[in-house]
């Protein structure tokens, strides 16, 4: 089989739990039932930060070079009605099937015809092999990906808030909260066994 393939960077994530004021830091919550909200991501061109929110200046540096994952997502789609088949090969870890999903998302009404492709290398031998192994996406992995998002913003925006408290109004942040919550998780399960 011969492909001729056209090939589009995402550049990272194109989305990104809101920063918006919606819900308990972009997630809803009714009930039982949990709703994340998701933003387009905008990137500074100057200090390289990025924000999951509609900005016209960077919120770190002031800076007026903002790109937005918009433009990226509609590139994407341009391409999806141009092409027989779409295939995702973003890396073959959970934050790459989040990604994944989200262009699988954008572009699925222009183009359903979406596959998954995944390689640990960027070789010929490795491109040729996933081509010969594709796969759908794996909703295990997106939701487990969703849940450590959430985790990450409900657990570490409430520690940054403690950290700037008590350090003063500078830069602190508890960063990725994940490793630890999970080890929480399973010590609890391990004592409750």
């Amino acid at each position: 089989r011969v492909y001729i393939l056209d090939v589009m960077a995402t550049k990272g994530h194109v989305t990104d739990l809101t920063l918006e004021e919606k819900g308990y830091y972009g997630v809803e919550i009714k009930g039982d039932k949990i709703s994340p909200l998701y933003s387009h991501i905008y990137r500074c061109a100057s200090c390289k930060r990025s924000v999951s929110k509609e900005v016209e200046t960077c919120p770190y540096c002031g800076s007026n070079l903002i790109s937005s994952s918009l433009s990226t997502i509609n590139a994407m789609r341009k391409l999806a009605l141009e092409v027989d088949q779409i295939f995702i090969a973003t890396d073959p870890d959970t934050e790459g099937e989040k990604i994944a999903y989200d262009v699988a998302v954008n572009v699925s009404p222009y183009n359903p015809n979406i596959m998954r492709i995944r390689y640990h290398e960027v070789t010929r031998s490795g491109i040729v092999e996933a081509l010969r192994s594709v796969c759908t996406l794996d909703m295990n992995t997106v939701n487990s990906q969703i849940v450590r998002r959430i985790e990450d913003r409900w657990i570490g925006f409430e520690l940054s808030k403690l950290l700037k408290l008590r350090f003063g109004d500078r830069n602190h942040g508890a960063g990725r909260v994940q490793t630890p919550v999970l080890g929480w998780i399973v010590k609890r399960t391990t004592e409750y066994k």
